[in-house]
């Protein structure tokens, strides 16, 4: 669908469609979760359903092209961490409900509207500007999409369109809104200034222990030392049984046997091609090539575009009626034509890389040890379960451990973020982020529930004591209160030079004898916008916030600044006809996403919507 939405023109639904995800977020699909066993659809909308295979094709789909944007592989633990399952189910339902509502209305979409989008789309058209058959088609056939379906799917998106429209059609902001949001952002301030920069500044000498007492007792948040926890914990992993596991030959050559294709590296080509819409030009063109023309430059005088590159693919990856023709060539070139629904394909291959087939000598390690590793989870999850058993039955977790014979680890103190006392790491521990986190949300004296890791492997643990988070002793952090106290007393210099600079300023002197007289250089500024950053955010708010002629005094990256505001720039709407428009543009999708927000939560208590974890869960194992 991604695809789809790439190639379909709908700007303002898309626009409307990003603020739905951020309305959902706002109310929730939590109160909507139910258990649901029969029907293998993850979600009821209305009277609709968003089957298994749709959520999974739409989940598969997206963590595909964010793979391709990113050059990495997502796998479901990233796709997790990101929310691109609710991202991709709450997309369906959004689609479900405007669908449900536009039907239930009455609203219709004609042939020839879906046609006369076809037509429009920038996608599908020729070098000349119009509609190209070849180009639409050969678009279609890149997005992996048949003719029915991409048919199906725009029909039902100008339906939705349709309803969404005519939502916001009336939706206007005023002028005298958006010409002072326009005046507020164009207008430009400028400032001369100094800059008191704390490493300019002469050092402090160090006081005596009383003033740095003193100091330590009224800042002693800045020198704690964080909370601590000892803890006791069962871990158990597969690699822990390996040694016991014994693998049988004939159980090892079985599954060479039974799954040759996963130890199998398939031979690959690296292809490109052309799509033409009949028989006799596909074979002009071929015949050029075969006389020793140029691929591409034949390709190129003959549909007015470029060879379209279909990448480097194993044979499974094409579609059937290509497969045979595109891997038959025992060598690189061009490849007769061959016919599909979409036309007649002159093929080119690039380049050969051939399969590898290794013998059950050279991956038999690899998979006695995969066989090992499987029966040594069969079997943890037997251990696991005894030790739930026995907790469950109120044995402690030493008392449990000793019966089971498990090794029980104990840490005698480690902080949120797996620190010992001493500042080293605290290792090893099971999946630490994991650990971490329950160890600090158990209750001391408490144990928690034996909890699964991503790497098959568990653990249970119990909070023996807590050292709660206290200053650190005074002795042992007296050189970081000496620095912290010289920087406080730096930066008050600064600030107290800052200020009498500040004060000449406004009895009259001017800015370069003030500047003069103290050793600084004044940095002559220029017409800044109230979002700038330069030099500092705080002086940018502090100018906007002065009148003309007048001194401000604000943070700087290096120390305090101290500035005059020489000129103020005020624009004029009726001479920025562009960027009026674009504000009113931008403020007309806000106010219309506002109201497709309450509009939608209108719609969800109108029509339903029902939610199948189970279902959920289910697609998302299998992906």
């Amino acid at each position: 669908m991604d695809k789809l939405r790439g190639i379909v023109a709908k700007i303002f639904v898309i626009v409307l469609f990003g603020l739905l995800i951020l309305s959902f977020a706002i109310w929730g699909i939590g109160d909507m979760l139910r258990q649901h066993g029969d029907k293998p659809v993850v979600a009821e909308v209305g009277s609709q359903e968003i089957t298994e295979q749709v959520y999974r094709r739409e989940m598969s789909e997206t963590m595909n092209i964010l793979s391709r944007r990113i050059g990495s592989q997502v796998d479901m633990q990233m796709a997790q961490s990101l929310g691109l399952p609710q991202q991709v189910l709450q997309r369906l339902i959004t689609d479900k409900l405007i669908t449900e509502e536009a039907r239930q209305r009455g609203l219709i979409v004609t042939d020839t509207q879906v046609r006369d989008a076809i037509y429009a789309n920038p996608a599908f058209r020729g070098p000349d500007g119009k509609f190209d058959r070849s180009r639409y088609e050969q678009t279609l056939f890149q997005a992996q999409l048949s003719e029915a379906g991409y048919v199906a799917d725009l029909r039902e998106q100008l339906l939705q369109q349709q309803l969404t429209t005519a939502l916001g059609a009336a939706i206007e902001p005023p002028a005298l809104l958006v010409d002072t949001l326009y005046r507020r952002e164009a207008e430009q301030r400028r400032a001369d200034w100094v800059e008191i920069k704390l490493a300019d500044q002469p050092e402090v000498a160090l006081p005596d222990d009383a003033t740095l007492k003193a100091y330590y007792d009224k800042h002693s948040d800045a020198f704690m030392a964080p909370a601590y926890r000892s803890v006791s914990f069962v871990w158990l992993k597969p690699e822990d049984l390996m040694d016991e596991v014994s693998i049988d030959e004939k159980a090892v050559q079985a599954e060479y046997k039974n799954n040759l294709e996963a130890y199998v590296e398939p031979e690959t080509r690296t292809l490109e091609q052309a799509v033409y819409d009949s028989k006799e030009a596909a074979e002009a063109a071929y015949k050029r090539v075969e006389a020793g023309e140029d691929y591409a430059k034949v390709v190129k005088e003959t549909t007015k575009a470029d060879p379209v590159p279909l990448g480097t693919v194993a044979k499974s990856a094409l579609p059937p009626v290509l497969r045979d023709v595109a891997f038959g060539s025992k060598a690189p070139g061009v490849l007769a034509p061959v016919e599909s629904s979409f036309g007649w394909h002159l093929i080119k291959v690039e380049a050969i890389k051939d399969g590898e087939h290794p013998d059950f000598a050279t991956v038999k390690p690899k998979i006695e040890a995969a066989l090992k590793r499987r029966q040594a989870v069969d079997a943890l999850v037997s251990i696991v379960n005894q030790l739930d058993d026995e907790l469950g039955g109120g044995a402690t977790l030493d008392e449990a451990a000793k019966k089971l014979n498990l090794k029980l680890r104990k840490i005698p103190a480690v902080d949120r973020q797996g620190t010992a006392p001493d500042g080293t790491a605290v290792t090893p521990l099971p999946a630490p982020q994991q650990f971490l986190k329950q160890a600090f949300e158990t209750a001391v004296g408490e144990q928690s529930l034996v909890l699964e890791t991503e790497q098959n492997g568990y653990f249970v643990l119990r909070v023996d004591g807590e050292t709660p988070a206290k200053p650190k002793p005074f002795e042992a952090v007296r050189d970081q209160v000496g620095k912290l106290w010289q920087k406080d007393q730096e930066q008050a210099e600064a600030w107290k030079r800052a200020d009498a600079l500040q004060k000449q300023l406004d009895e009259g002197q001017t800015l370069s004898k003030v500047a003069e007289a103290a050793g600084l250089t004044v940095t002559e500024g220029k017409p800044v916008k109230r979002d700038a950053q330069e030099p500092s955010a705080a002086l940018v708010q502090a100018l906007f916030d002065a009148k003309k002629g007048k001194s401000v005094t604000a943070e700087g990256p290096d120390g305090p600044i101290v500035a005059v505001l020489q000129d103020i720039q005020e624009p004029d709407p009726a001479k920025a006809p562009q960027e009026v428009a674009q504000i009113r543009e931008n403020l007309t999708k806000r106010m219309r996403g506002d109201l497709f927000d309450l509009y939608l939560r209108a719609l969800q208590q109108r029509h339903g919507v029902q939610v199948y974890q189970n279902r959920i869960d289910q697609v998302l194992a299998g992906l």
